[in-house]
């Protein structure tokens, strides 16, 4: 059976390890800590990419939960908090001169991730390369994970944080980093390279699919996958040259619309179909219905919000689209193999267990 349609959307079994990249998010709460970091000389293309694609991803999920939430605005369910930093200590000028006011200097907070963004080499002193090398260092002992764009790969391989691993970073700078740091393992023929719970890119274009995956690890399966659709971005993971164009609209459709009340007769309608047709390429790309690929997105999600906040199971099953919580609790136990509360107590994380207050205990 072919399965290339079907790993991207369920596959998503929400632990805090990405469990094929090793990227160490164990800690992650239920707002992710995002921290975008901007040498002096930063190119604005990457610093806008990463933070895009935080942005619309924080939005996506907004707008996908809030029209149907059930607790007061101040308890809405949020992903991402967003910060800009900045080690120069005049403030941060882009390459072309531009001086850039939306940002604070390093902190000693922990992050879930940190992503320094392409910058002109020239422009970082020894003084400030020094300081953001030892400050990836202190973010990656704490558990964050690292992406660096571009030139920001020499921080990170100062840090020591690539010795022993795979890495790729600009062509340009391929003969220096090879002779300063000979204990990594550099491929500058690959855009993105992730090893050792960090990521290098080579800059430019390959900065958005260093973000795509950094969204993916603090968000989820679904939300990448929106994203790389909003981008049109390929993922070789999730597509294919043999891929089936009516299977990925309507997968595009669903993903859409996931925690909205859904009948198949209105995918039908959308993808000018009939439901037998609809039924066939399914059942032929990811082995289940129309209906089950369905329940398979909503119950994705809610393993995600079990895991990482402490909503009760009635908020989650009306988050994810069901109005009916005993409904989705059989739903939940046939997909899962347990029920939404064993799943809370055995893959999330103390603050999930516990809840974020009596109303929210399952």
């Amino acid at each position: 059976m072919n399965r290339i349609y079907r790993a991207p959307l369920i596959a998503d079994n929400g632990c805090m390890r990405h469990k094929q990249s090793g990227m160490r998010l164990d800690h992650l709460q239920q707002v992710a800590r995002v921290a975008i970091v901007l040498p002096s000389g930063v190119r604005l293309a990457s610093a806008g990419v990463l933070i895009d694609c935080f942005e619309r991803a924080r939005n996506w999920v907004r707008e996908q939960y809030g029209a149907i939430d059930i607790l007061p605005t101040a308890d809405h369910f949020d992903v991402v908090e967003l910060q800009l930093l900045t080690a120069a200590r005049q403030g941060v000028m882009t390459e072309g001169g531009a001086r850039l006011l939306a940002s604070q200097p390093l902190d000693s907070s922990e992050y879930d991730i940190a992503a320094v963004a392409d910058h002109a080499p020239e422009a970082v002193s020894a003084d400030e390369h020094a300081r953001l090398s030892n400050w990836l260092a202190e973010q990656a002992a704490g558990g964050a994970t690292i992406a660096a764009s571009g030139s920001s790969v020499t921080l990170a391989a100062a840090a020591g944080l690539l010795d022993g691993h795979r890495a790729t970073g600009p062509w340009p700078l391929a003969e220096r980093l090879r002779e300063r740091h000979p204990a990594v393992d550099f491929d500058f023929d690959t855009a993105v390279v992730e090893d050792g719970g960090v990521l290098t890119s080579a800059g430019a274009a390959a900065d958005f699919d260093l973000a795509v995956r950094l969204v993916e690890a603090v968000t989820s399966a679904n939300v990448a996958f929106w994203l790389r659709r909003v981008l049109r971005l390929t993922d070789a993971r999730t597509e294919s040259a043999d891929a089936d164009p009516l299977l990925l609209r309507a997968q595009h459709w669903l993903a859409d619309r996931f925690s909205r009340p859904i009948r198949i007769d209105d995918l039908a309608q959308a993808m000018q179909v009939s439901r037998r047709t609809l039924h066939r390429h399914f059942l032929a790309g990811t082995g289940m219905t129309p209906i089950g690929y369905l329940q398979a997105l909503r119950i994705g999600a809610a393993k995600r919000m079990l895991e990482r906040t402490g909503f009760s199971v009635e908020r989650i099953a009306a988050l994810v689209g069901y109005g009916d919580t005993a409904f989705f609790r059989e739903a939940f136990r046939r997909e899962a193999g347990m029920t939404p509360r064993r799943w809370r107590f055995e893959h999330g994380l103390p603050r999930a267990q516990s809840g974020t207050s009596a109303a929210h205990r399952s």
